[in-house]
């Protein structure tokens, strides 16, 4: 069971960083100033 949602995680955690990010999000990211950081980390919340 364990290994189960370990694997969804990851599995939400990939769609979300590669398919569905856009360039914006990615520059973003590292940066507490920017927004990307706050809307990837609220895309990673409100899916699945």
């Amino acid at each position: 069971m364990a290994l189960l949602l370990l694997f969804s995680l990851f599995t939400k955690h990939l769609v979300c960083d590669f398919l569905w990010q856009p360039s914006w999000m990615l520059a973003g990211k590292g940066d507490f100033r920017s927004p990307g950081g706050y809307a990837h980390a609220g895309l990673l919340d409100r899916t699945f």
